[in-house]
Order: structure tokens, then sequence, then C-alpha cells
């Protein structure tokens, strides 16, 4: 392999692993920063998020003590009951953020690496060759 394709299949390989590692850093960034969560005006009810999540009170279901009637709040006129319209939650979307980008970044590194190995491979090659053929003649 000439030696002006073989830096060019380098340079490629080097910015692959660039971009890669920018990818990662903008998911550990987005990790840090932890910005991802419903706004809070846009609350959902505490059923939306019944695929995601199960609250328990000891050995019972939120939703469950909810219903029942069973959980109050003390306010300065006393006790007044919880309804299950006045527990709302807020979702955070970090997974959904990040995935994108966690699968760009190790999918870029490993294709680089896969090119640097393969480029190795046959500079090895192309090596063993030269040496079969020198002991040849």
């Amino acid at each position: 392999m000439p030696i002006f394709l073989r830096k060019i299949v380098y340079l490629y390989a080097l910015m692959l692993i660039v971009i890669g590692v920018v990818q990662l850093l903008r998911v550990q960034d987005s990790f840090r920063r932890d910005y991802h969560w419903t706004p809070i005006t846009q609350r959902l009810p505490l059923d939306e998020g019944a695929h995601y999540f199960e609250v328990y009170i000891g050995d019972h279901r939120l939703q469950t003590v909810l219903q029942a009637g069973r959980l109050g709040l003390k306010t300065d006129a006393g006790w007044k009951p919880v309804e299950p319209s006045d527990v709302s939650i807020r979702l955070n979307h970090i997974d959904r953020v990040t995935r994108g980008r966690l699968l760009a970044g190790v999918a870029y590194i490993a294709l680089a690496v896969g090119w640097i190995a393969g480029l190795l491979f046959a500079q090895y090659l192309a090596r063993q060759q030269k040496k079969i053929s020198e002991t040849a003649a």
C-alpha cells in the first residue's frame, strides 16, 4: 500500500476517533448537567409514569393508597386527604437524549480501531510476502 494512501487512512481513523470522543464527552456533559427533566409546568399525572416505575409506601402501591384515601397532607387547618390528582411526576429523559450520542461515539471509535487494525494487518502481510519473495530469490 502506498505511503500516501496509508497516511490518508490513518488521518481518517484519527478523525473518527476525535468525532467518537467528542460524542462521548457530550454524553458525559449531559449527565453532569442533568437538565433533561420534564419542565415543571408540564408535570404528568402519576398514572402516566405507571409503565416506567412504581412507588410503594410500605407494602402498598402509592396509587392504591391514594385511591383508598389513606394518605394525608398536614396543613395549617389540619389534615387533608391527598387525592390522586394532587400527585404529579416529572420524568428524566436523559436515556433518550444520550442513547444516540453514546452509540455514535462507540461506533466511530470502533470503526477507527478496525481501520487501523486492518491497515496494520495488511502491512504485516506485505512484509511477510516481501520476506518470502526475498528468500525465494
